[in-house]
């Protein structure tokens, strides 16, 4: 049934490059992957990944 369905997703924080992003994390049931890009202060490109609440 899909109550049964869990995702996987890349989780880390502040990674340089996504090949960083090397952690996983199982979402609960009412999350859902992410996966954003943040620009620092510095100009550079960080991403941070996981599972975040659907609401």
């Amino acid at each position: 049934t899909a109550g049964n369905i869990t995702l996987t997703c890349r989780s880390c924080h502040n990674a340089a490059t996504l090949n960083d992003c090397i952690g996983k994390e199982t979402c609960r049931q009412n999350e859902q992957c992410y996966l954003d890009a943040v620009i620092t202060s510095e100009l550079r490109i960080r991403y941070n990944g996981g599972c975040r609440s659907l609401t």
